[in-house]
């Protein structure tokens, strides 16, 4: 038997903290799998793999979230949604999206705001936007997708996030400081990951709460790798 403060002890000990450390880190991840080019068999194998590796979910386009609820099932695998077409719809028609997609069994949408309110300045009608889809979501949470914008448009959905009752944001691992410097700080932030081990750790560094990735099996590679890695050789 052994004795705890043995080596041995010490040695399982060690194992099950970075082997609880690597469920909380799994469970961190989002599959993007929102890419149109994604086929079905494709689809499949991602849900597959988040369900193995207990992801926090996968994002898929709205067509794709009847499949993806199927292919989850009771995994506790979130489906996400990402809605808003290029952002340029308008709100209505975003509303009718989101009710739906939720309907269909998304537990959390990602919504594209409108581009060109953000490039005007337009905040009193992105907050409206985002009211709009607050109460047509219900209980699904909804994060602003702001990657890709220049930093005053990332300020101006932030500000348009909170203002209007989003859960959160979702932005590039760069912009993830200057989200919370400018009001993110009630939100949740998700951050956008190129998928290496680099980017990976500027995203939790940064305070990302969740890391949307189109290269899941990457990112848990890197993070198994990090908490087990391989005997050195004699």
């Amino acid at each position: 038997m052994e004795h705890i403060g043995s080596p041995a002890a010490a040695g399982a000990d060690g194992y099950r903290r970075n082997g609880a450390s690597l469920a909380l880190a799994l469970g961190r991840i989002v599959a993007d799998a929102s890419a149109p080019q994604l086929t079905d068999a494709a689809l499949k194998a991602l849900c597959g793999q988040a369900k193995g590796s207990a992801f926090f979910g996968v994002l898929v386009s709205p067509v794709r979230v009847p499949l993806a609820k199927k292919l989850l099932g009771a995994s506790g695998v979130r489906v996400i949604c990402l809605a808003g077409g290029t952002g340029e719809s308008l709100p209505a028609v975003k509303r009718a999206e989101v009710r739906r997609a939720v309907r269909m069994g998304a537990r959390e949408i990602y919504l594209f705001p409108c581009r060109s309110a953000l490039a005007e300045g337009r905040a009193a009608y992105l907050k409206r936007e985002v009211k709009t889809i607050r109460r047509a979501a219900k209980k699904a949470s909804v994060l602003l997708v702001l990657g890709g914008l220049p930093p005053a448009q990332v300020a101006l959905g932030v500000r348009a996030a909170a203002e209007g009752g989003a859960d959160g944001v979702c932005v590039r691992a760069e912009d993830a400081l200057p989200a919370v410097e400018g009001g993110a700080g009630r939100l949740r932030i998700d951050a956008l990951c190129a998928g290496d081990a680099r980017s990976l750790e500027d995203c939790l560094r940064l305070g990302a709460v969740r890391v949307c990735t189109p290269r899941p099996e990457q990112l848990a590679g890197f993070m198994k790798k990090r908490l087990f890695p391989e005997p050195a050789l004699p």
